[in-house]
């Protein structure tokens, strides 16, 4: 049982470590199309401003994983 528990914290420890080292990039073109109304096509730009604020500190924590 032990060994196992090893096992998973040494797995868990290799993962968080490439996660630093290597950040999800962030698609541009997904991101625009979560703020551009489908039926008009209008972009809204404070709601990106808005949400950006938001994320700001979570995106730092994690190095760049996030919309800001």
């Amino acid at each position: 049982m032990a060994v196992l528990f090893l096992m998973l914290w040494g797995l868990k420890a290799i993962t968080i470590k490439n996660m630093w080292r290597y950040p999800m990039s962030t698609h541009c073109d997904s991101v625009i199309s979560f703020f551009t109304d489908d039926t008009t096509g209008e972009f809204h730009l404070s709601e990106l401003y808005e949400s950006a604020e938001i994320d700001m500190e979570p995106t730092f924590a994690r190095q760049g994983t996030g919309i800001y």
